[in-house]
């Protein structure tokens, strides 16, 4: 136990001696960080300067090469200079100069002697130039004597010649002349090229009776004949066509101007009628043609862009955008009204869903006298059906007031939750109670 207990303190002490240990080593290692840092620096410096000093010792072993080099090429030219002087060819040397110098002086000679006879030469050919120049007036004046002879003789034959042709225009005559060789020159140029162009269509003609000859041109005239008619008979279909086309689109244009006009004189009716504002008199659709032509001219494609104008004395204006939901209502409801009473007289199918929503209480009552009007006007006809949806039971009690209407189907759910269809007389209703219209509402938003 003593032992153990003595090792336990040795190992404690071995361990506290340790962590000394440690502590110094990490303490050297400290310091030792920036000794490395300087070390290295020392030694980028030595080898800079290791590196500096080879490379001037390169240069200068360089330069030291080169002067021993210079050295022993001046020594070699010192000896050839001796070895020339001790041979006495520096008098040779003083010869060749002065031989040099009477030479330069003799050619200074003989250039003096060449310009003098250059001089002269020069002033002999002016003298011989101005002596071929004289020499050549003298001939051209022996020539013009000579010419001037020559005419005198031609005039008198040209006058003798005269008097022969009897006062004949002799200038006229070249003219004629020269113009009949021209015209024979021409002709000939024609006759050449209609002989070479009837060889030509005579050999094309001989293959053209060849190709008869042959299997594929047998009967052709009557294949022609037959070809030529159904040609001719398409061309005058086409002739009908086109008429047909035309009276039809001029038709059409008519037809679909006169129900433009009846469609606008029926919306301006109901507007006047349901409207009850003071800044639109009217309202009215315009239709604008855009025509685009193809090739042919029946090939013509008629586009209409309608839009909706709005009416106040004689001023125009578009109604997108310059108009409120409301009036966008309406003037949607008094259109399709429009459109049905003009386009669906024997569909007699009118549906309104909402035709309340956005209007005002004057307009809407307005509204429910025109539908009254419009049920009394079509009662007599029998496939005509009025469709109107809406939670707006006030406008039921409009629609009520007039005697057109007499019943209505009310939509609700009853205790099971199933939705049913009530049939409700439109005399008893005296006004919506606050669960009836929440029912109808309900019913109605998901019929």
């Amino acid at each position: 136990m003593q032992q153990r207990s003595r090792l336990t303190e040795r190992n404690v002490e071995l361990k506290t001696g340790n962590e000394k240990l440690e502590l110094e080593i990490q303490e050297c290692n400290k310091n030792l960080r920036p000794l490395q840092n300087n070390l290295r620096e020392a030694e980028s410096e030595k080898a800079q300067f290791v590196a500096s000093r080879r490379e001037a010792e390169d240069k200068t072993k360089a330069q030291v090469d080169r002067l021993v080099q210079e050295t022993l090429s001046l020594q070699r030219k010192h000896k050839a200079l001796l070895k020339y002087v001790e041979q006495g060819r520096n008098k040779a040397l003083e010869q060749c100069n002065s031989r040099k110098q009477e030479i330069e002086r003799r050619s200074q000679e003989l250039e003096r002697q060449r310009l003098e006879l250059t001089a002269a030469v020069q002033k002999l050919n002016k003298s011989i130039a101005s002596h071929q120049l004289k020499e050549r007036e003298m001939a051209d004046n022996v020539r013009l004597r000579q010419m001037k002879v020559e005419i005198e003789k031609l005039d008198r034959q040209a006058a003798e010649l005269r008097g022969r042709l009897g006062g004949l225009d002799y200038n006229g005559v070249l003219r004629e002349e020269k113009r009949l060789q021209d015209e024979r020159e021409r002709l000939r140029a024609e006759r050449a090229h209609a002989e070479g162009r009837l060889k030509q269509l005579r050999e094309q003609l001989q293959g053209y009776q060849r190709d008869l000859r042959t299997d594929l041109y047998h009967g052709v005239e009557d294949r022609h004949r037959d070809k030529l008619i159904a040609v001719k008979t398409t061309e005058m279909a086409a002739g009908d066509l086109e008429k047909y086309y035309y009276a039809l689109d001029r038709a059409v244009m008519r037809f679909h101007a006169m129900k433009m006009k009846e469609i606008n004189e029926i919306v301006k009716e109901l507007w006047m009628k349901t409207y009850r504002g003071g800044d639109i008199d009217t309202i009215e659709i315009r239709s604008d043609v855009d025509e685009e032509t193809g090739g042919a001219s029946v090939s013509m494609r008629r586009t209409y862009n309608y839009r909706v104008v709005m009416v106040k004395g004689t001023n125009e204006l578009d109604m997108r955008g310059r108009c409120s939901a409301g009036q966008k209502v309406l003037a949607s409801i008094i259109i399709r009204l429009a459109l049905a009473e003009t386009f669906c007289v024997n569909c007699g199918v009118i549906a309104l869903d909402e035709p309340t929503s956005n209007l005002d209480q004057d307009n809407i009552e307005s509204l429910a006298d025109a539908l009254s009007d419009l049920i009394k006007e079509r009662r007599k006809q029998k496939n005509f059906q009025l469709i109107v949806i809406t939670h707006d039971e006030t406008f039921l009690t409009m629609l009520a007031r007039s005697e057109s209407v007499e019943y209505y189907y009310r939509v609700k759910k009853d205790d099971s939750g199933c939705s049913k269809v009530f049939r409700n007389c439109l005399k008893g209703l005296d006004g919506p109670t606050a669960g009836d219209r929440r029912d109808g509402l309900s019913a109605t938003g998901r019929r």
